[in-house]
């Protein structure tokens, strides 16, 4: 026994670091960490105004109780309140600072609190700089009228080639959705679905003959109505660049100063990214940080906002930009299911861009402040 109790004693200094387990330690730092984390994230505020409210109500407190006047103020006698304020004209100046130092000593650990509260408070904040969003062009603007053209024109397409093909049914419900949705008559949708409007009126298997729109006959004419990958990435290059060109106008910041860029589509994440079509065209400097988010839905441009306050208070003294965008070349539904083919009226080429930053030394051009960020 006594021997196997020698064995499990270390001896050597690489055998106690061997043994040494820093877990209950770990844990301990953490939650202090945690702690002081969560106070400073949801609290600073509160306690500022707090400890604010404190400070001038011990002040003033200070100030009336041991002010000459304000016995006779409280006594309703006019006349000794002016000649005890009076009396504080002849009163030397250097008194007159001990004096105050003397009576308002004791509300210095308030004061510190309070100055502390606000330089963590503009420690963690983030501010908006400028947006900038996409003004499609006149040629990407139609109305309902021509969008239900365009369904009916590739429906029929479709079916002249047995692809899946929206009937007459899935039509109507569509041009009544789009009926009340709201829409304007001259929303945007990208050039490789408005150019169908050429091909209104024609008989697919005609063109289908014919070749039409382009060489190799069906072929040909099946990408007329198919759009690709390419013209998606046509379609994401026109809206990004656009609003980055129109941010950098507006925020009067060079590229190279952007420490952080955030890309968020959710349809279409392709190789190489849209980070990266970004940073080639504005030659942003090779040590920025790029994030490309995809397949987070309606909810992206939160999470990439939410991506670029932590980033920012992580990295103090920066920039981040967030473009926003979804890219629907490729999104037209050719199904029967009427939850899908809400799709094909409700949404439109757009985009945007945002600059949020925690330099002081852009705080006064921004526009708003950060203030809440809630994410279920």
């Amino acid at each position: 026994k006594s021997g196997s109790e020698a064995q499990s004693v270390p001896v050597s200094t690489t055998e106690q670091a061997k043994a040494y387990n820093p877990a209950a330690y770990r844990v301990r730092l953490t939650s202090w960490k945690d702690f002081l984390a969560v106070l400073k994230a949801r609290y600073m505020d509160s306690v500022f105004k707090i400890s604010g409210m404190l400070l001038l109500g011990q002040v003033v407190h200070a100030t009336w109780r041991h002010s000459p006047g304000a016995a006779a103020v409280a006594a309703g006698n006019a006349q000794g309140a002016r000649e005890a304020l009076s009396q504080l004209t002849h009163v030397p100046v250097a008194d007159a600072c001990l004096l105050i130092y003397g009576e308002l000593q004791w509300i210095a650990p308030i004061f510190f609190v309070m100055i502390g509260a606000l330089l963590l408070r503009r420690g963690r904040s983030v501010y908006l700089i400028d947006f900038a969003t996409f003004e499609p062009p006149e040629s990407w603007r139609i109305s309902h009228g021509q969008l239900v053209e365009i369904l009916h024109t590739v429906a029929a397409h479709r079916k002249a080639q047995g692809l899946s093909y929206n009937t007459v049914a899935d039509i109507e419900f569509q041009a009544k959705v789009l009926e009340n949705s709201g829409t304007g008559q001259a929303t945007a949708w990208p050039p490789t679905i408005t150019k169908v409007l050429k091909s209104v009126g024609k008989d697919p298997k005609e063109m289908i003959d014919a070749g039409e729109g382009g060489e190799g006959g069906r072929t040909a004419s099946r990408d007329l109505f198919a759009p690709t990958k390419e013209d998606t990435r046509e379609e994401a290059e026109t809206i990004i660049v656009q609003c980055l060109e129109s941010l950098f106008a507006r925020t009067h910041v060079q590229p190279k100063e952007v420490d952080f860029l955030i890309i968020n589509c959710s349809l279409f994440s392709p190789t190489p990214s849209l980070c990266a079509l970004a940073c080639n065209k504005f030659k942003f400097r090779s040590s920025i940080k790029t994030y490309n988010l995809s397949g987070q839905g309606c909810s992206a441009s939160l999470l990439s906002v939410d991506l670029a306050s932590e980033l920012l208070r992580a990295n103090p003294n920066s920039i981040a930009v967030v473009v926003s965008t979804e890219l629907i070349s490729q999104s037209l539904y050719h199904g029967h299911e009427k939850g899908m083919l809400l799709q094909n009226t409700l949404f439109r080429c757009g985009g945007a861009a945002v600059m949020l930053t925690n330099k002081a030394s852009r705080i006064a051009q921004a526009r708003y402040r950060l203030r809440h960020l809630v994410r279920t």
